[in-house]
């Protein structure tokens, strides 16, 4: 077995702080050399060591977890020797930033635990959501019978409208002259749409109508609160029946209003095979929340906490932000 270089074996160094650490049960990673292999001891613990480095070894079952890691690949002598000169390196990095006092940074210590969190968060959803989502038909089926509503399509209404204001001085006035338009739409015998709509045009107050002849687009039934027009606006609309047809003058706060019908669509209800796959996400999304409050749950019977409060408000913090260890110098090794 060869010396290893340091140099040709340098791996990102925030890594190696939460990669290889030493341990007893033998899964620490560390090189050798011929020379030294008299030296190794066969066992540490019940592991079989291969290498050592300082403090630390490499174990035959570390280096077939690592030969594994790294997707197989060669088993060639060459190739065995190019691995574990890898590992050599990253073990005598490993070992020299914990003599420089690098692995008690703040900041290094905050990401190897940020690791491991979201390695535990992701590991107990995983599991328990493997265990909730197994959702049966006759679940997704009676989610969608209860909740129907949600699968609703509303029925839709496009009108025209002609409005005009009123004030409490002329309001006979212009129920008159509404009333007079009406009948002169009506006794259009030829394109009695393009007259209400040159109507709208040209008398109508509505400034966001008139410019389209009167056409509101569609209008959705029981969504009056979300609408710009009133809601006698949709009380009307949502009584005619046939395209064509014309309410009676409409009575607003602001004023009145005639109302014609260009086009209708019932209410049509969304086929469970269309929304299933919808149905099912957001079941799974609900249980997520749930699963998420148990593991919560679980975390605190299994880990107690108590607070001193009294020490806590006592202590004297320092609002420097400064780290002893660099981070930027350290990355430099890389």
């Amino acid at each position: 077995m060869t010396k290893v270089s340091l140099t040709s074996t340098i791996l990102p160094f925030c890594f190696l702080l939460s990669s290889c650490d030493k341990k007893e049960d033998g899964n620490s990673l560390a090189p050798t050399s011929p020379k030294a292999e008299s030296k190794i001891a066969t066992k540490r613990g019940n592991q079989t060591v291969l290498a050592t480095v300082g403090d630390g070894v490499i174990t035959v079952d570390r280096f077939k977890e690592e030969f594994k890691l790294r997707g197989g690949g060669d088993t060639s002598d060459a190739g065995r020797e190019r691995l574990m000169n890898e590992l050599v390196g990253r073990l005598k990095l490993l070992q020299y930033a914990r003599q420089k006092g690098y692995d008690q940074d703040l900041g290094y210590i905050r990401q190897i635990e940020d690791l491991l969190i979201s390695k535990l968060k992701a590991t107990e959803l995983r599991e328990q959501q493997q265990k909730h989502t197994d959702l049966s038909q006759d679940a997704v089926r009676d989610y969608y019978d209860t909740h129907i509503e949600q699968f609703t399509n509303p029925a839709r209404a496009r009108v025209s409208l002609i409005f005009v204001a009123t004030n409490s001085k002329n309001l006979e006035e212009k129920r008159q002259f509404l009333e007079d338009l009406k009948a002169e739409i009506l006794a259009a015998e030829l394109q009695p749409d393009e007259k209400f709509g040159g109507f709208a045009v040209n008398f109508s107050d509505d400034a966001h109508t008139k410019v389209r002849g009167g056409d509101t687009g569609y209008l959705l039934e029981g969504m009056d609160s979300k609408s710009r027009h009133p809601v006698e606006v949709f009380e009307a609309a949502f009584k005619l029946e046939k395209k064509g047809d014309m309410s009676d003058i409409v009575e607003t706060e602001k004023g009145f209003y005639l109302v014609k019908i260009t086009d209708r669509a019932p209410s049509s209800v969304q086929a469970f095979e269309s929304v299933k796959q919808a149905i099912i996400k957001r079941l799974a999304s609900g249980s997520k929340e749930a699963i998420q409050d148990g593991i919560e749950s679980t975390i605190d019977l299994a880990v107690p906490s108590e607070v001193n409060t009294e020490l806590l408000n006592s202590i004297t913090l320092d609002k420097s932000t400064s780290s002893p260890f660099p981070i930027q110098e350290l990355q430099s090794l890389k």
